[in-house]
């Protein structure tokens, strides 16, 4: 079956590496009693699995998909990906994830208004898109805006530590800190969906395919 299966597996990838716009995700497997991990690469008409003893660069590197990819790759935010020359588009489900968990845990109000921020940009995007009219440069600017100051807003409550636990190693920050961080350093990659139409909001087409997977590999 593997050998029938390989011609048709090698043209997908070969497809997925010129797509404008790639999904991109990994999440642990046990295999033979082992933990392994499951790539995925994927658009709305194509999906590609690869499997590798590793997550990050090494195992991309192996999966041939990312080296000279000059599209956009939609992801998580995993460090590894960082290391490819694309353009990276962050997943905001996963942003509202954890503005979630710590508007529950914290009593900054920063959180709450980026959850508004972010639900609201989503859904002029989604407007834009369905008249087929781009948001103009001027309200772009504006957006980012709001977003930047409730970044400073989030950064004047949340200070990073300096800190060190130990001798070795990076200073631990807060979950409020590094959220912020990636938020600020990563900007133009959080808000891609709204200065690209192609780009979406989140990396739901990866998350679904990798379901999509687990039930047919628990399936009798």
């Amino acid at each position: 079956a593997a050998h029938k299966l390989t011609p048709s597996y090698e043209q997908i990838g070969q497809a997925i590496r010129v797509q404008p716009v790639v999904h991109f995700d990994e999440t642990g497997q046990r295999t033979a009693s082992r933990l392994r991990w499951l790539h995925v690469a994927c658009t709305h008409a194509l999906t590609w699995y690869f499997t590798h003893d590793k997550r990050g660069h090494l195992a991309m590197d192996d999966a041939g998909i990312l080296p000279g990819f000059k599209g956009v790759a939609v992801h998580d935010g995993l460090a590894s990906y960082r290391d490819y020359d694309c353009t990276h588009g962050l997943c905001n489900a996963h942003h509202l994830r954890e503005l979630i968990y710590l508007e529950e845990t914290t009593e900054h109000l920063w959180t709450s208004k980026m959850i508004d921020f972010l639900r609201a940009a989503n859904k002029e995007a989604v407007q834009a898109k369905s008249e087929d009219v781009p948001i103009g440069r001027r309200r772009l600017e504006s957006l980012r805006q709001t977003y930047e100051a409730i970044l400073s807003e989030g950064e004047k409550d949340n200070p990073p530590s300096c800190a060190r636990v130990g001798t070795r190693g990076r200073v631990k920050q807060t979950p409020s800190v590094n959220l912020l961080k990636r938020m600020r350093q990563h900007t133009a990659d959080v808000l891609r969906f709204l200065t690209d139409p192609s780009v979406p909001f989140d990396n739901n087409q990866a998350e679904r395919d990798m379901r999509i997977y687990y039930r047919i590999m628990r399936s009798p």
